[in-house]
């Protein structure tokens, strides 16, 4: 395709209608003369060829045209992909923002069962714990001691009826 724009093939194509009706109303008037002689018909048939030059113009100028549209339509087909998949992309990331927020919710909303498990006092654990202990096993080993307070307070208020 040849490099120039839509405007400049729209003069053409203006220009090229403008002198084909020319011409098609120079070949009327000659035939409404009346008069055909041999001079009359030789510049009747250089004025077809030069119409028919016109119209092979109009349908290059046509074709060319049609291209140019075909290439935009394209164009413009893949800019609305690119945006499709963009489009995509957002509604996904903010699903995604939309279900994080709902689990860190559920996280500040958790409340864990230890929290009501009274633990004896860490003065008491270590008077009955070994010396030598991690801070971990330490908290371990208090969440033990206590539960294990808890069931024979339990069992001890369940034989004495006090349940």
């Amino acid at each position: 395709m040849e490099a120039r724009t839509g405007e400049e093939d729209l003069k053409m194509y203006k220009e090229t209608c403008i002198q084909l009706r020319q011409l098609m109303a120079e070949i009327l008037d000659m035939k409404c003369k009346g008069k055909l002689v041999e001079a009359t018909k030789t510049i009747m048939n250089e004025k077809r060829i030069q119409a028919s030059l016109l119209f092979v113009s109009l349908r290059k100028l046509n074709r060319f045209d049609k291209l140019r549209l075909k290439k935009m339509r394209d164009l413009t087909h893949d800019a609305k992909q690119r945006v499709d998949t963009f489009h995509l992309q957002l509604e996904n990331l903010l699903y995604e923002v939309f279900h994080l927020r709902k689990e860190v919710d559920k996280c500040l909303e958790f409340k864990s069962k230890d929290e009501d498990i009274e633990l004896i006092s860490v003065e008491e654990f270590y008077q009955e714990a070994p010396p030598t202990i991690s801070k971990k096993v330490i908290f371990l080993k208090i969440i033990l001691s206590s539960l294990f307070k808890k069931m024979e307070l339990l069992k001890y208020q369940f034989f004495a009826g006090d349940y």
